[in-house]
């Protein structure tokens, strides 16, 4: 609502209020002083790759008023490069640029992606030990926020990577504290469970661009399996880990996932496993010949290794909420959900994971495990109505 403003911080001594940077318009002046950097990098940014029709629609967008870049959300679906897109509109922009991440693996990932399509250029690091300023630099949001005193002026563009998870509290005050004109959302999914996307636009104004997309992506078939492993569940803040930790070590049905998987990979599919506990996975790592494991532990160069051999060296990825947000493997094809979730946002993001074109890929499959319980019986039927509300061949 226009006359609504989300607060983080107060200092009730001084009466101030920190608001999120581009709600001020939501507020009546006088008279302002705008004083957030906008300055052009010190060296020429030279873009290395072509982009499709519609990736250039997108940058395009962003350069709407006056060929100068502007705020907003860019929305895309998962495999449509997202990340090489924007390292087009950073080389266009050629502003000072920090692209602020959560995770290593995506610090890595854009690291990579910059240093390939934007060759000419020194990309600097805050986060994973490494902290140097160039004209673009990749950050660690916490990372950010320990040297926010040194950076928070430093930079005339902002980049965030996975912007739904902005209203968390550290992440905001870290997207908050870039003293910068330009701020640009990526995203495949803004929506959240908990509804706090709606303060998206005040940190990034409520300019969109939401990609079109020609390619034609198979919608996945979801296979059921019911179980009769119970996941019984009272008091869900008091037993739902206990639960997981329960269903986590139950041989039986780690052995039925087992099972389904060589199936799967006998017949030329490329599962993606996720569970919510490591020990399941490594006991389907034992028991499924040909898979490999990805977690948060996962050394750089083996992550790598791992990830251009799927199909190949490796039938199977092991995995836990690792792959929630922005891993690209283009060859997995079989999604198996082996924990309850209830969350239609969260479901979206994986199911993204496997519907991105490969070659050697066969229809994208979603293999549900269901079990026995009330609680988990209730989530279950949520995601079956989400299943026939996007029309998937159950």
């Amino acid at each position: 609502v226009d006359d609504i403003l989300f607060t983080y911080e107060i200092n009730e001594e001084k009466n101030i209020y920190a608001v999120p940077s581009n709600s001020y318009k939501k507020l009546e002046f006088k008279e302002y002083e705008d004083l957030r950097n906008f300055e052009d990098a010190d060296k020429e940014f030279i873009f290395n790759g072509n982009l499709r029709p519609e990736q250039q629609v997108m940058v395009d967008d962003f350069f709407s008023i006056g060929e100068r870049v502007r705020s907003g959300l860019f929305q895309a679906p998962c495999g449509w490069g997202k990340t090489y897109v924007a390292c087009n509109l950073i080389a266009k922009a050629n502003k000072k640029t920090l692209i602020l991440v959560h995770t290593k693996l995506l610090f890595r990932q854009w690291i990579e992606e910059l240093t390939n399509q934007i060759p000419n250029i020194n990309i600097g690091t805050i986060g994973d030990g490494l902290y140097s300023i160039e004209d673009i630099t990749v950050g660690i949001y916490k990372s950010v926020l320990n040297n926010i005193e040194e950076i928070h002026d430093r930079f005339s563009l902002l980049i965030v990577d996975e912007a739904h998870l902005c209203p968390a509290d550290m992440f905001s005050q870290a997207v908050n504290s870039i003293n910068c004109r330009a701020k640009i959302a990526i995203t495949a999914t803004p929506k959240r469970k908990d509804g706090k996307h709606v303060y998206l636009d005040d940190y990034f104004t409520d300019f969109k661009s939401y990609a079109k997309d020609p390619r034609i992506l198979l919608d996945p078939k979801i296979e059921i399996i019911s179980t009769d492993i119970p996941f019984m569940v009272i008091d869900p803040k008091r037993d739902w880990s206990r639960q997981i930790n329960k269903l986590s070590k139950n041989s039986n049905y780690i052995k039925l996932i087992a099972k389904i998987a060589i199936e799967k990979i006998a017949n030329g599919r490329c599962p993606l496993i996720l569970s919510d506990r490591l020990n399941m996975l490594k006991e389907l790592n034992i028991l499924i010949p040909n898979s490999a494991l990805m977690i948060g532990s996962t050394k750089e160069e083996d992550r790598k290794e791992t990830l251009e051999n799927v199909g190949n060296k490796y039938k199977c990825i092991l995995s836990t909420k690792l792959f929630d947000e922005g891993i690209s493997c283009h060859r997995l094809d079989t999604l198996f959900l082996t924990c309850p979730s209830n969350n239609p946002i969260k479901l979206e993001q994986r199911i993204g994971r496997i519907i991105r074109e490969h070659p050697n890929k066969k229809q994208p499959l979603v293999v549900d495990f269901w079990l026995r319980g009330p609680i988990v019986g209730k989530q279950q039927k949520i995601r079956y109505d989400w299943y026939g509300q996007k029309n998937y061949e159950i």
